[in-house]
């Protein structure tokens, strides 16, 4: 504890020494690059090159450097290079751990002490710490008081975070950022499935399919044909939409699930226009390369002809 109590002071020496560095270097950088580096560089491009150097210094950092009529496109350069390296260097340092951004607070107790009973008010008061700083920590999913609370204690509190506030800007950590939930994954990829279905978005379905999607057990179909099919289906009805999903199994494994679900729809009958309450069963094979964008490989729905 005496070590995160004297964390800050570090923190603040050695933004002092920075900043006094940044002047030294300001100063003198200049002066200590004489040599000049031979270089294959046209110096119409060179110029042009440490022209989109100042002004992306500019933009990133807000430098506004005067032209020294002294220095030679190389030697220019070369500065230009030093401070742009710098900046960045100084912009990764002036980062400080969430923990220390809230103000080092002394009475957060480690998760294996609290009792049941006392988990829901504790994680009540460090939430309210949090807010009162404008960082927010919120899940998606159902997440146990007890996990939250080691979430918020052993992981967001060393998150770093930008050292300077800026008025009315909320920083959100999200605990499926951190662990993913496959299951809430499929079950939010294949509702936006079947709204878009609806709601005939067909690019939008269109890339949510595979190039080949397989159909029957033993058989394939090309996406055109898939969605060839899903149009003639919605074409069945004026209005139609989605009601509910019930999903009876979701199977995860690395970058392939399985899921089966029973779709609610409702739609008006054409000529008629009576209101048709229908259902329809659904199995699905879905892939994906990154664990972020979920994709039908496999879709089965016999009422349809797939």
């Amino acid at each position: 504890m005496h070590f995160l109590i004297g964390l800050s002071q570090i923190i603040l020496n050695f933004n002092q020494a920075f900043r006094s560095y940044v002047h030294i270097i300001h100063r003198q950088g200049r002066n200590i690059m004489q040599h000049q580096d031979s270089t294959s560089h046209n110096r119409d491009d060179l110029h042009f090159e440490n022209e989109f150097k100042k002004l992306k210094l500019r933009a990133e950092f807000g430098i506004k450097l005067l032209e020294n009529p002294s220095d030679s496109p190389e030697q220019e350069n070369e500065w230009l290079n030093n401070l742009t390296e710098f900046e960045h260097c100084y912009a990764d340092y002036n980062q400080v751990p969430v923990f220390v951004y809230i103000g080092e607070p002394s009475h957060i107790s480690s998760v294996e002490k609290l009792s049941r009973h006392k988990l829901p008010e504790e994680i009540r008061k460090v939430k309210a710490l949090l807010e009162a700083n404008q960082i927010r920590v919120e899940s998606l999913c159902e997440v146990s008081d007890r996990e939250m609370y080691r979430f918020i204690t052993e992981e967001v509190f060393w998150q770093e975070i930008p050292r300077q506030r800026e008025h009315n800007h909320i920083k959100t950590f999200l605990y499926e950022e951190f662990y993913p939930n496959q299951a809430y994954e499929i079950k939010i990829t294949v509702e936006e499935f079947f709204q878009r279905c609806f709601h005939q978005l067909w690019t939008l379905v269109e890339g949510q399919l595979c190039d080949k999607v397989q159909a029957t057990p033993r058989s394939s179909m090309k996406r055109e044909k898939v969605l060839q099919s899903l149009q003639n289906w919605v074409s069945l009805y004026e209005n139609i939409q989605l009601t509910d999903i019930r999903f009876s199994k979701i199977n995860t494994e690395k970058k392939q699930a399985t899921a089966a679900a029973c779709i609610y729809f409702e739609g008006l009958m054409p000529h008629s226009y009576e209101l048709y309450n229908g259902q329809i069963s659904v199995n699905f094979q879905l892939g994906t390369e990154d664990h972020t964008i979920w994709r039908m490989c496999g879709l089965f729905i016999p009422e349809i002809g797939l």
